[in-house]
């Protein structure tokens, strides 16, 4: 998230605070790239000011080795259900958000993203770092979605484990390992042709 403020300084406060993958107008960069204060534009045509430091100019596309260290920077923010941005995500908006990041466009819901053609079936003990990982009643009735990062483990947004926020969870855990609710169903990967 990052605050946008009247004028260019934080003495006076923001006037709005956005989330992450806004995309704003930079109107002015300022007098140099050590220019701490960019003038952008918002969506309702009033000018502002953001810190330098909280913008990426011309966000470059990251790669499937990139996407596990870069997810971690989420971790702890609140589940929202239906949530879609730094403010709240839930299951499917959060592994969406970081395949955008990898300029892969994934479907909004879990049911509907484990059935891309963008994505191909793989075996759990196969699973590499950035596939996604599924959950449900059946394998079509999805009702959750994880990324595995490694050694058994994935990152999620859920409310499961009384912990209503973006975390690590391990395949192992009784949450997870078909004792408990959430039910390991399939795993997916990106085909050759996405392989960022």
């Amino acid at each position: 998230m990052a605050h946008l403020y009247h004028v260019p300084d934080t003495i006076y406060g923001p006037i709005l605070t956005i989330p992450f993958e806004s995309v704003l107008k930079v109107i002015d960069l300022g007098n140099d790239n050590n220019s701490r204060w960019v003038k952008v534009l918002m969506f309702d045509e009033r000018e502002a000011f953001i810190q330098r430091g909280d913008i990426i100019l011309n966000q470059a596309v990251i790669s499937r080795d990139q996407i596990v260290p870069f997810s971690l920077q989420f971790l702890g923010l609140p589940y929202t259900w239906g949530g879609r941005s730094s403010f709240g995500y839930d299951c499917s908006g959060f592994v969406q958000m970081l395949y955008r990041q990898m300029g892969v466009y994934l479907p909004r819901d879990a049911k509907d993203q484990v059935k891309w053609e963008g994505l191909a079936p793989i075996e759990i003990n196969d699973m590499l770092p950035s596939d996604l990982i599924f959950f449900g009643l059946s394998e079509d009735k999805i009702r959750h979605v994880g990324m595995y990062i490694g050694s058994g483990q994935f990152i999620h947004a859920t409310v499961a484990e009384n912990a209503p926020y973006i975390h690590i969870s391990s395949l192992s855990d009784p949450e997870w390992n078909g004792s408990g609710k959430w039910i390991y169903r399939t795993a997916r990967t990106l085909r050759k042709k996405n392989n960022a």
